[in-house]
Order: C-alpha cells, then sequence, then structure tokens
C-alpha cells in the first residue's frame, strides 16, 4: 500500500482531482491560479469524457505516472531517466501546475493518506491473511504471485475507489467517506478480489452465450460485492474495528456490508442480492472452507436451472 507521495503519483492525485473539479470549483483559494485553471481546462477538454476503468489511454498515464513518481519532472529536462514518454501537452499541463497541487492541496492529501494506512493497517496485519486465504478459497483460484499495488489519493473517481488490470493496480480516496473505518478494510479486500474474481465473469458469459440469453448487467461485480462483504461482516462484525458503523440495516447489528450501506442493490442489483441471500451464496458463512462452492461454479449451476429465465432476461 503505498501513499501517492513523489512527484509522478502527486500528478496522478492532481489529475484525478481535476476531475473531480471539472464543474471548475476549483475551491476559493485557487481561483484565479492561473496554471491549475489551465489544467483542468486541458483534462475537461481531453479526458473528463473517458472512463477511467475502461480507457486504455487512461490506464496507461495512470500507470506511466505511478511508475515515475520518484521523479520531480516528467519531461526528463534534468535527468533523462525521467521522461514519462507522456503527451508532450499533457506534460507541459501537469508540470506547470504541480507546483500550485503541491502548495495548495498535497499537503492535507498526504496527511489524509498516512491517516487512511495508519488505520487500516492494523486491521491488514491482523486478518488480511485469513481473509486473503478465506476469498481465494471462495473462488477457487490463488492470488497474483505479484504484490498488488495500492496508490492512495485525495480523488479515486465517482464510486471512490477503482481496479485496473494488467498490470493489477488499485487507486483509493483517503477523503472519501465512504472509505473510512472498517469499511477501509472491505474498499481494500473488495478492489483486490478483481484480481481473483475472473472466473466468475467468464462463467455467466459462457452459460449465457450457451443458451443465447443475454448477460446480466453487473452480475459478476454484484456477486464481488457480496463476497467480499459477508466474508469481512463476521470479522468485522466481531472486532472493534465495527464500531460507528452499526446502522441497524443488518439484523443483530454488528458491521453492515459495503453494498448494503450505500443502497447498491437498489439501484437494479435487487434480483441478485436477493437471490445471494437466500440461495446457495450462504454457504459462505455456513461450509466449512473446504466444501464451499466457488461463485463460478454456483451461478453456472444456476443458469443451467429453470431458474435462468427469472435471472437473465430473455
Amino acid at each position: 500500500m503505498r501513499n501517492a507521495a513523489g512527484s509522478g503519483q502527486e500528478r496522478e492525485d492532481f489529475r484525478t482531482n481535476s476531475e473531480h473539479h471539472a464543474g471548475c470549483e476549483t475551491g476559493p483559494h485557487l481561483r484565479g491560479t492561473a496554471h491549475l485553471d489551465d489544467a483542468v481546462a486541458y483534462y475537461v477538454a481531453n479526458y473528463a469524457a473517458k472512463d477511467l476503468l475502461f480507457s486504455t489511454e487512461l490506464i496507461q498515464l495512470k500507470d506511466q505516472l505511478g511508475d515515475f513518481e520518484d521523479c520531480d519532472e516528467l519531461s526528463g529536462r534534468k535527468r533523462k531517466f525521467c521522461d514519462a514518454g507522456l503527451p508532450a501537452k499533457l506534460t507541459q499541463v501537469l508540470e506547470a501546475a504541480a507546483p500550485v497541487y503541491r502548495a495548495h492541496l498535497w499537503p492535507e492529501h498526504d496527511r489524509a493518506n498516512r491517516r487512511w494506512i495508519m488505520r487500516v493497517a492494523p486491521l491488514v496485519r491482523e486478518q488480511g491473511v485469513g481473509l486473503s486465504e478465506r476469498l481465494a478459497d471462495v473462488y477457487q483460484t490463488r492470488w497474483p504471485r505479484e504484490k498488488i499495488r495500492v496508490d492512495l489519493a485525495g480523488y479515486a473517481n465517482w464510486s471512490g475507489a477503482y481496479t485496473t488490470a494488467d498490470p493489477l493496480r488499485v487507486t483509493i480516496s483517503s477523503l472519501d467517506s465512504r472509505n473510512q473505518g472498517a469499511a477501509a478494510l472491505e474498499v481494500l479486500f473488495h478492489e483486490g478480489s478483481h484480481g481473483i474474481a475472473e472466473p466468475v465473469q467468464a462463467a455467466i458469459i459462457r452459460e449465457c452465450r450457451q443458451r443465447d440469453k443475454a448477460i446480466p448487467r453487473d452480475l459478476w461485480h454484484a456477486l464481488v460485492f457480496y463476497t467480499t462483504g459477508e466474508v469481512l461482516r463476521p470479522v468485522l462484525g466481531s472486532s472493534g474495528a465495527a464500531a460507528g458503523d452499526q446502522d441497524g440495516t443488518v439484523p443483530g447489528g454488528g458491521y453492515t456490508p459495503y453494498a448494503l450501506r450505500e443502497g447498491l442493490y437498489q439501484r437494479g442489483w435487487n434480483d441478485y442480492f436477493n437471490y445471494c441471500r437466500d440461495s446457495g451464496n450462504l454457504t459462505l458463512m455456513d461450509t466449512p472452507p473446504s466444501t464451499t462452492p466457488s461463485p463460478a461454479c454456483f451461478f453456472a449451476v444456476v443458469f443451467a436451472t429453470s431458474l435462468l429465465s427469472r435471472y437473465v432476461v430473455s
């Protein structure tokens, strides 16, 4: 897990904050700062309409900025090995705006990043190995051999966190209220699970295509939310980490998983949630790890039954 320190990632933090301020509310203490205004305008014109998750261009830019985090420039004028290979205009815009970001925004973001790490690190040390093993067992797979890089930034995207693949990298907002307290651990493992949940999506696609059915929108993602939340709920609910997170939405109190707390299932996923809650996925908690069916196998069976027409739109 990395604080977004170093000039390369500072620029990434600035870039994502530019998206956040794309409505051009740059804050009263920054208004009139020409380089920052120019950078926001450049971002709006060239990148704001693109998706951080699916735009190859934005993913490559993010990864390049992270790879050059130890450089104080991006052009290589002072040090050739600091030439990040970015488009010339983007390099010019970022290098001009970076001093403004460092002076006005970075101190706050740096403190927030370090505070977030300080609060979640004890939970990772205490529960991380067991949780990662449990999730790998559920998905019947292994975690990637390489360490999963986690970048913290003042702003990530509209959802507060996202993950990109090849290489697997997680970006989390340390300022987003949804990522605080015990939820920080769930967000961390949810995003990391994107690296091992591919068989779920593959099984759903395969079964639907075999039956000439439309692929249910976001079913695999809803399942990842549900799985991570249910695996972490007993751990967080029985520890002091859950203090302040009891909102009464879960019978008996305790930790409320992210998707329930944020109402994600009410945004088109309610059927998915009801089926997961009432059917075989309950074995996540009730069955010994060695006999827990993987979600991929579970949904492959589901789609092969008469329930297919109910959960897959014709």
